[in-house]
C-alpha cells in the first residue's frame, strides 16, 4: 500500500509499506518540499471552558504556523500549561487528518503586555475587533508573515487594544455580528490563508453566487 508521511517540517514523502505489526518497515518512492503559503502566528485570549481543545485543533487543520495563548485583563489561560501535551497530540492528529506537510506549534500562554514589549510583529498585523474595517489581506497572492489578535471571552479591554494599535495591529471586522474567541480565530486564519494562497483574490472580498 502507498501511503503519505510527513515530518511535520515541511516535507512530504511517499512510502510503499512493506511490513506491519512488531515492526514497520516501508521503502521511499518520493519526497518534496512544501512551502506555507503565509507564515500566521495567532495571538487568542482565553476561550470560555474547554473550547481551546477545538481552537487547536481547527487551526491545525487550517495550516496555521502557531498558536500563542494569550494572558490578558479579561481572561487567562489557567490550564494551558496542564494542556500542553495533550494540545500537541491534537496537532498531530490534525496534521495526519488534513495530509498537511507543516505542525502547528502551540507556543506557552503569554501575558498581552510581555508579547508587545518584545517589539512590533513583523509582516501584516491584524486585530480582530466588530468594531474594525474590513477586511484587508495582509498579503495578497504571496509567502508572508502575518500577525493576528484575538481577545478573550470577555473581549479586549480599551488599553490593551490601544496598545494593540500602537503596535501595529489594524481593526478588522469579520461579520456583522459578534464571534465567540474560538470562532474569530479561526475565520481570520481561514481569510488570511485563503487570500495568500489565491493568485488574484477578489477586490470586493468573497462572492458567493445566488441560488438558481
Amino acid at each position: 500500500e502507498i501511503v503519505t508521511a510527513s515530518d511535520g517540517d515541511g516535507t512530504l514523502a511517499e512510502l510503499c509499506v512493506i511490513e506491519t505489526g512488531d515492526v514497520f518497515r516501508a521503502e521511499l518512492r518520493a519526497r518534496r518540499r512544501v512551502e506555507r503559503a503565509a507564515e500566521l502566528t495567532v495571538w487568542c485570549g482565553a476561550p470560555e471552558g474547554d473550547r481551546g481543545d477545538w481552537l487547536v485543533e481547527k487551526l491545525a487543520e487550517l495550516g496555521v504556523a502557531a498558536l500563542q495563548p494569550v494572558d490578558t485583563e479579561r481572561g487567562r489561560w489557567e490550564r494551558a500549561e496542564v494542556r500542553a501535551d495533550r494540545w500537541r497530540r491534537l496537532a498531530i492528529a490534525a496534521l495526519r487528518q488534513s495530509r498537511a506537510a507543516h505542525l502547528l506549534r502551540v507556543l506557552p500562554a503569554a501575558p498581552l503586555g510581555d508579547l508587545l514589549a518584545s517589539g512590533r510583529p513583523t509582516g501584516g498585523a491584524l486585530l480582530a475587533d466588530p468594531d474594525g474595517g474590513p477586511f484587508r489581506p495582509a498579503t495578497r497572492g504571496q509567502p508572508g508573515t502575518t500577525t493576528t489578535a484575538v481577545g478573550p471571552s470577555g473581549g479586549f479591554s480599551a488599553a490593551e487594544l490601544k496598545r494593540l494599535e500602537d503596535s501595529g495591529f489594524v481593526r478588522t471586522r469579520l461579520t456583522a455580528s459578534r464571534l465567540r474567541t474560538e470562532t474569530a480565530a479561526i475565520a481570520i486564519a481561514a481569510l488570511v490563508l485563503a487570500f495568500a494562497e489565491s493568485p488574484e483574490p477578489p477586490e470586493r472580498g468573497i462572492v458567493v453566487a445566488p441560488e438558481p
